[in-house]
């Protein structure tokens, strides 16, 4: 009843099928294979919650380019719950930063975000424009022409991981055909809804 009790809420089976279920003969290689895996996750976490405290310092070595107050941003709800729970709020730290609530773009998880920031920093003026900015990336879409008429259009090969990271989000983009509007990367919000970050 004791591994019973810690069964999902949402499961069907009652405790007691549960516990039903996992009485029987154990044999003593299955044990120890069991044993080893449980020590394995426990290390793998704290891995990672070391891996946390890392990007936490270095979020925090690093200077916000705006001077708003990260409170007036609007922040889109979140769209799904993470698996494990972390003490890191990238979200958080990405807003502070940049004054712009990048996880309310469908498609960029925080791992994403963090590729995108680690590639551009938070300076957008090197780019004249979003077109500017896609040509960067390697998504804007490459036209051969001849005689005014476009033979083949492509995008070009590149190794840029910012673009790769956009690519990456592409497939999660909703039914209604909505995409990442660059240009709301370049300033902070200062609207209401996370709307703005979309475009049909």
């Amino acid at each position: 009843m004791t591994l019973a009790h810690f069964r999902n809420p949402a499961c069907k089976s009652s405790e007691e099928t549960i516990a039903k279920a996992l009485s029987g003969d154990w044999k003593d290689e299955y044990v120890f294979v069991l044993k080893q895996s449980f020590e394995l996750y426990d290390f793998y976490s704290q891995q990672l919650d070391a891996c946390d405290a890392q990007i936490q310092q270095q979020f925090s070595t690093v200077k916000p380019r705006w001077d708003g107050d990260p409170q007036s941003v609007p922040v889109a709800p979140l769209r799904s719950k993470k698996k494990k729970h972390s003490t890191l709020n990238i979200r958080a730290e990405v807003i502070r930063l940049t004054g712009v609530d990048l996880g309310a773009v469908v498609g960029l998880s925080d791992t994403l975000i963090q590729t995108i920031l680690a590639e551009i920093g938070t300076d957008m003026n090197r780019w004249p424009t979003e077109k500017h900015f896609a040509s960067w990336l390697g998504l804007a879409p490459h036209n051969d022409i001849s005689g005014g008429k476009v033979l083949r259009s492509r995008t070009l090969p590149t190794n840029n991981r910012a673009g790769q990271a956009f690519r990456q989000a592409a497939p999660s983009i909703d039914v209604n055909g909505r995409v990442v509007d660059l240009r709301w990367l370049r300033s902070p919000l200062h609207t209401k809804s996370p709307e703005p970050f979309m475009r049909s």
